[in-house]
């Protein structure tokens, strides 16, 4: 089952899509965006990791620039979609990033261990 849930942080409200194992999880996974959003990509990814039994959540970390009825499928796979992605990320900032992943890793922690991914940018934040 996979469905958009909101994340409290202390920045905002952040959607999350919520993939869920059928069954007891073996662990919680937080999936980091590319600079191009939680799009339809990133939420794939997510749940072939549920299909591998993990309780995941991929926030939309763009909601705390643009709002949480925000298009998370905005940004294209092309030069312009790199420009504003960048410049997003540069105005999120890392500090806010952060958070929205320890947001994610608690609502996640009663699943058991809590690991992150992430792709692109979100690599970074991951590490």
């Amino acid at each position: 089952m996979a469905e958009w849930i909101t994340l409290d942080t202390h920045h905002g409200p952040v959607r999350a899509w919520q993939a869920l194992p059928e069954g007891t999880a073996r662990g919680g996974l937080v999936v980091v965006q590319e600079i191009f959003g939680a799009n339809p990509h990133i939420r794939s990814v997510a749940e072939r990791f549920a299909a591998e039994g993990y309780a995941v959540l991929a926030p939309s970390f763009f909601d705390l620039l643009d709002g949480p009825d925000a298009d998370p499928d905005a940004l294209p796979y092309d030069a312009e979609g790199v420009k504003q992605g960048l410049e997003r990320v540069g105005a999120l900032g890392m500090e806010r990033a952060l958070e929205v992943v320890r947001a994610a890793a608690t609502r996640l922690a009663p699943q058991g261990k809590v690991g992150t991914v992430g792709y692109c940018w979100g690599g970074t934040v991951a590490m």
